[in-house]
């Protein structure tokens, strides 16, 4: 197992036990109470990207780029302290914000006991992950290097040091020095005007990496002066940005203060997941199934982030979703911005598409296509049906990195099989309805699924898809969507253009569905 750390100096700078002080025993009582729900939520929420022990090899880990982060190496990308090893608080405010630019979403909505739980536990999993990779380079070198040994140096080198000192509110006047700096500094790999290049780089992992573009909202921290501060002083540790150290504190303040006019107002949370309510109102006659139908005017609208699984700088990160029912049927459209319409019409290679998740569970896993315990039922909707195209993320194999796809790309073998089309070239205008109860359970679309009305229109670069069903549920498993029920829902979206297929697409996270009486 690779970490970052040069073993060699560790071995010699870390071999010292950290004094500390006895913590009260109310208080280790409450952080061991902290550690034990961070382990069970790691379970439910993250164990699926970034596996059991945290190297980033869960189930779905080889659906995503960037990958999910490898806690062994000791190294996370938002920091605080002066020797770049991350804090708590530090953990804490990257689950709280998520990880735009990736498909790591909000965790906002955890309590805080809750999100310093799963800080505490992520720690923890760094520290032993550090500890047996250090043992493991000591033995490949020939060095004697017990497991106490180890973990002291372990310890070492995640033990946050002297926080980073904010940057001075520069004068109007110095915004053209923060132009220079950022000139010689920056814009080699941002883009003068902070917008990203195309330049290729590389995490110390070897990971592929690109310079964020400040312009888009694709920031993995905040724009505050203090966020600025510490991503200039500290770098991304393990990515390709480097630390940078201007020794004249006035030079760094102009520079953080110019960065910030590089960043739109509304930048900082554009990418950011956050969780709403959507009430489903009744209408008055029959539900609208025509997407322009005026009655959608009336209905009540949530806009939702999407995160790409495969990040591409053309991917759909929005959506917005609004409901109906009129007391027996419920109707959903799902409304999106594509560029192209690709469909069979269109003679595209891959399909636009969409899919609803539904959990009558109070708080189910994020992914992973619920359980045994908490089913959930997905409706899914394809522009045309090949059967070696399109699918839900559940795979019924699961090919390694590498081999002969592309780096990111899902292969066909990662998508449940559809039925061949007829010879029609229209869109398609019926949805599948199945239960899934985990990762590896969602049935064959097209063979085992109930069918679902739906009615597609795409106009001017936008898709408009109503999908509608029977508020009851027509089998066992479905989700039961009567008055009164409140559920969770989730959504995702499939650009054809950008090759999206199987488990390569845009996804939220949970959403609240309330069915007004």
């Amino acid at each position: 197992m690779a970490s970052a750390l040069d073993f060699s100096a560790g071995l010699l700078l870390g071999l010292c036990t950290l004094a500390c002080q006895e913590a009260p025993r109310a208080d280790v009582a409450n952080a061991e109470q902290q550690l034990a729900r961070g382990v069970e939520l790691f379970e439910r929420h993250c164990a699926l990207c970034h596996g059991d022990l945290g190297l980033g090899d869960g189930p779905a880990a080889h659906l995503l780029f960037p990958p999910a982060r490898d806690f062994s190496s000791g190294r996370f990308r938002l920091v605080s302290t002066e020797n770049g090893a991350a804090t708590n608080a530090d953990l804490v405010s990257t689950l709280r914000r998520g990880m735009p630019g990736s498909a790591m979403p909000s965790f906002a909505w955890m309590a805080e006991d809750d999100l310093l739980g799963l800080a505490r536990h992520v720690r923890r999993l760094a520290l032993e992950g550090l500890a047996l990779s250090l043992e493991e380079q000591a033995d490949e070198s020939g060095r004697e290097l017990d497991s106490a040994a180890a973990r002291q140096l372990a310890e070492r080198f995640l033990e946050p040091g002297a926080p980073i000192a904010t940057a001075a509110r520069a004068p109007a006047e110095a915004l053209e020095r923060g132009r220079a700096l950022y000139a010689a500094h920056c814009a080699k790999c941002h883009g003068a005007d902070g917008g990203g290049t195309e330049k290729i780089q590389w995490t110390e992992d070897g990971e592929l990496d690109w310079a964020r573009d400040f312009t888009a909202g694709v920031m993995k921290g905040g724009t505050s002066r203090a966020e600025l501060t510490r991503r200039i002083r500290t770098g991304m540790p393990g990515t390709s940005m480097p630390a940078l150290r201007l020794t004249d504190a006035a030079d760094e303040a102009a520079l953080v203060a110019f960065v910030q006019t590089l960043i739109p107002p509304q930048a900082e949370t554009a990418l950011v997941h956050r969780r709403q309510t959507l009430h489903v109102r009744r209408v008055a006659g029959v539900v609208p199934a025509a997407p322009a139908d005026p009655r959608w005017d009336g209905a009540e609208e949530i806009a939702v982030v999407l995160a790409p699984l495969f990040w591409q700088r053309k991917a759909v990160t929005f959506a917005t979703i609004r409901a109906l029912h009129d007391g027996a049927d419920i109707a959903v459209r799902v409304t999106w911005q594509d560029a192209t319409q690709d469909d069979r019409t269109h003679m595209a290679e891959f399909s636009d598409g969409v899919a609803l998740q539904f959990s009558a569970a109070l708080d189910p896993p994020l992914f992973g296509m619920g359980s045994r315990e908490h089913p959930v039922n997905l409706w899914h909707w394809k522009s045309f049906r090949l059967a070696d195209v399109a699918g839900w993320l559940d795979l019924l194999e699961h090919p390694p990195h590498g081999g002969d796809e592309p780096l990111g790309c899902v292969g066909v073998i990662d998508a449940p099989v559809y039925l061949p089309a007829p010879d029609d070239p229209s869109i398609t205008s019926e949805s599948d309805s199945v239960v899934a109860e985990g990762f590896h359970s969602v049935p064959l679309f097209g063979v085992e699924a109930l069918p679902t009305r739906t009615v597609p229109r795409w106009e001017n670069g936008v898709w408009q898809v109503v999908m509608l069903r029977s508020l009851a549920p027509r089998a066992e498993g479905e989700v039961d969507l009567r008055p009164g029920a409140t559920l969770q829902l989730a959504c995702a979206v499939w650009n054809g253009a950008l090759a999206d297929h199987g488990g390569q697409k845009s996804i939220s996270i949970w959403q609240r569905l309330i069915v007004d009486p």
